[in-house]
């Protein structure tokens, strides 16, 4: 047994390394765990999707509205008009900068 002390110091060195990495573990199980919940709220949204697509108002008031912002994101914002091309209209949103272009009637 002329190694049990070596032996037992070894042990306490690799402890206080785990010890070490404790925090760094914590941390990162508290950022999956953030994940998680932002990963499950997408989900939700995402499945309720085709709901959100059948009830879309194109024009709320007098503002055009944002597909992208209301199917992604359950959110209304309006599109503003911005410069277009000859028999093309284009708007962008003014919440995710999406820009939809349109052929002029």
């Amino acid at each position: 047994m002329e190694y049990v002390g070596e032996l037992k110091a070894l042990a306490n060195q690799m402890s206080a390394r785990e010890q070490a990495k404790l925090s760094q573990i914590e941390k990162r199980l508290t950022e999956l765990e953030e994940e998680k919940a932002l990963l499950e709220a997408r989900r939700d949204l995402a499945s309720t999707a085709n709901q959100r697509a059948l009830n879309f108002q194109p024009v709320l008031g007098s503002d055009y509205q944002c597909p992208a912002c209301w199917i992604v994101d359950k959110e209304r914002a309006a599109l503003g008009p911005i410069s277009g091309e000859p028999h093309k209209d284009f708007f962008r949103c003014s919440r995710c900068n999406e820009a939809f272009g349109f052929v002029s009637r």
